[in-house]
């Protein structure tokens, strides 16, 4: 319930967002923090992938959660300082416009990531989840008094990175809210050697799946007018709360795996969750047809008349996506990181080569497609190799059966405090 009302907030956010502006100024906005995202990525060296892992299998404490962490912000939020002063005009356009946005972006988001990861990784769920939504909750009720006072637009942005920052506090204290009672474990070289190992293998293959889910905002960004990338942008930040939920179910299978429970149960939920979000998207993708185009215009507004389209031809692609999400968290818990890098590297090289050849044509509606097809061959790859490690279980997704239903409750029932 509480990863649900999450979604539901995050979601709100965006339409909100939205309407209080419009499609050029909020094209602006996602493309600076999918600019920042990419900071935080390869400045942070996805380094909550090797805690997250290393935590669950009680290989390392608290204190050396922290520790990293805490080394990691600093050194980036420094290294940024630096470039700010030696390349005023470089750092301003790195960070579209947004000076010290920038900075509350990169620091609250890598204060969630780390932290998120360790709590997770521990069953942690509910608290982090109620945190996220009441600041999500809160974050739309100050947007719309300052647009009700007719605050100017960089106001209401100003705002939105103030709570990416306020966020990453209230995770980073529920972490140590839960570790008082920790038993203390001692740092060694070895344990560190080995986290920075993991971290560096999921580095290249985060930073080749962000490419597959942000190259194309690059592109579209260049080779589009500014309202038509703000509809595009839009469409794939609400393409991104359809796969929310399989991003939350996510942690759950990649602790069962690194923890060796459950094997079997394990397999039954994979599957069956895919049977569930092949439903989902059907049912999802008539209903957009049906009447995508007027919800979009009373939420969002009317100068996003073309986000409808673009995100139907998202769909499928999202449906994939989704299955991928699932498929990598075992192949991380089971350190089989190397099929999750594959997988990205075709995809990334499909979405790149498919955007350069689209440009003599280039549209929004062309780098949906180009997407839906990156995300497609990924999850195919991920897919086959899942079924390579595990030749008895059966993929056949077009079929219900009671046992698929009993395992979706299972999952959906658990409770974690």
């Amino acid at each position: 319930m509480a990863r649900s009302l999450y979604v539901l907030s995050a979601l709100l956010v965006n339409v909100a967002i939205a309407r209080f502006t419009d499609a050029a100024a909020t094209g602006s906005l996602f493309f600076a923090t999918a600019i920042f995202s990419l900071i935080v990525l390869i400045g942070g060296m996805s380094l909550e992938s090797a805690l997250g892992y290393f935590y669950a299998g009680k290989k390392i404490g608290a204190q050396q959660v922290i520790l990293m962490a805490c080394f990691h912000i600093t050194a980036l939020l420094f290294l940024l300082l630096l470039i700010q002063f030696l390349f005023p005009h470089f750092f301003t356009t790195l960070s579209n416009g947004f000076i010290s946005g920038i900075y509350w972006f990169v620091f609250g988001t890598m204060l969630t990531n780390y932290f998120l990861s360790t709590l997770y990784s521990r069953k942690q769920y509910v608290k982090p989840n109620v945190i996220q939504t009441a600041l999500n909750m809160l974050l739309i009720f100050t947007l719309w008094i300052e647009q009700s006072n007719h605050y100017p637009v960089s106001i209401l942005f100003q705002t939105y990175f103030y709570f990416v920052l306020i966020n990453g506090i209230g995770i980073f204290s529920i972490f140590i809210w839960n570790i008082k009672n920790e038993k203390v474990f001692i740092a060694n070289k070895v344990k560190f050697t080995k986290v920075y190992q993991y971290a560096f293998q999921a580095l290249w293959a985060n930073v080749l799946f962000f490419l597959v889910y942000r190259l194309d905002y690059w592109f579209v960004h260049q080779y589009t007018t500014i309202t038509e990338a703000g509809n595009y942008i839009q469409a794939s930040k609400l393409a991104q709360m359809f796969i929310l939920l399989p991003q939350f179910i996510a942690p759950v299978i990649f602790n069962s795996v690194a923890t060796n429970a459950g094997t079997q149960q394990l397999h039954l939920w994979l599957i069956a969750l895919m049977k569930l979000f092949l439903l989902l998207f059907v049912l999802l993708f008539c209903l957009l047809a049906i009447g995508g185009h007027y919800v979009f215009a009373l939420l969002l507004g009317n100068s996003f008349n073309d986000a409808n389209n673009v995100l139907l031809l998202l769909m499928p692609g999202l449906f994939f996506l989704s299955c991928l999400n699932l498929l990598s968290a075992y192949f991380g818990g089971t350190n089989r990181i190397r099929i999750n890098m594959i997988g990205a590297a075709l995809a990334a090289v499909i979405a790149l080569v498919g955007n350069i050849c689209i440009i003599p044509f280039y549209s929004i509606y062309w780098a949906a497609l180009i997407s839906t097809l990156a995300y497609t061959i990924a999850a195919v790859w991920a897919l086959y190799s899942y079924k390579k490690i595990n030749p008895s279980v059966s993929m056949a997704l077009y079929s219900f059966n009671p046992s698929d239903w009993y395992a979706i409750r299972s999952i959906f029932n658990l409770k974690h405090e």
